[in-house]
């Protein structure tokens, strides 16, 4: 499994679709907000529980939890992080931290 992680503008998105297309075979996953009746748990194992082995993520756990859990609330608890971890490491997951210079995101708003 291949994960890119990254702030918001720092082409997570354009990576993974010259990837995708580079790659072919891998199925592609792109989180979001997690919706309000399931929770960011249920989200992120729900998503990752039956991945395949070639699966290219777009954003995960890290990201929604420094944005968003402080928006909506749904943090994930720190059992919780591990086990999400645990699901990643079981996948063999490879991340890919993707920056930029901080004028050129800037420049994407």
């Amino acid at each position: 499994m291949l994960l890119l992680e990254g702030i918001d503008r720092s082409g997570k998105t354009t990576v993974a679709r010259h990837l995708r297309k580079l790659l072919g075979s891998h199925g592609y996953l792109h989180h979001t907000v997690p919706p309000t009746e399931l929770g960011a748990y249920a989200y992120f194992t729900r998503t990752l529980a039956h991945a395949r082995p070639e699966l290219l993520v777009d954003r995960a756990h890290w990201s929604d939890q420094s944005y968003k859990c402080y928006k909506n609330g749904q943090c994930l608890s720190t059992h919780e992080w591990r086990l999400v971890e645990l699901m990643l490491m079981s996948h063999e997951t490879h991340v890919l931290l993707m920056t930029d210079d901080l004028e050129a995101i800037q420049s994407r708003y």
